[in-house]
């Protein structure tokens, strides 16, 4: 995993995500190879009204398309 860290934006592991998740904290997610903070496909909240591997298994179906978004999610919290 890189360890990216933008102005609003801090990369966590799937792991950390399902924990801060299942804790009601908002986490972000966005296919891999795109820039969380992109004006066009930005990172998205994911919702709290199905468990966080059904949302992930989802997610991952339509929005990780081909290789130059990527073939898998990366997740994200706000920078504190």
């Amino acid at each position: 995993m890189k360890n990216i860290v933008t102005k609003n934006f801090v990369r966590i592991s799937k792991i950390e995500a399902k924990e801060r998740f299942e804790n009601g904290e908002a986490v972000y997610a966005i296919a891999h190879k795109l820039h969380p903070e992109n004006k066009y496909s930005p990172a998205f909240v994911l919702p709290h009204n199905y468990p966080f591997n059904t949302i992930v298994a989802h997610a991952t179906y339509y929005n990780c398309l081909d290789n130059q978004s990527g073939k898998y999610l990366a997740f994200y919290r706000k920078y504190t």
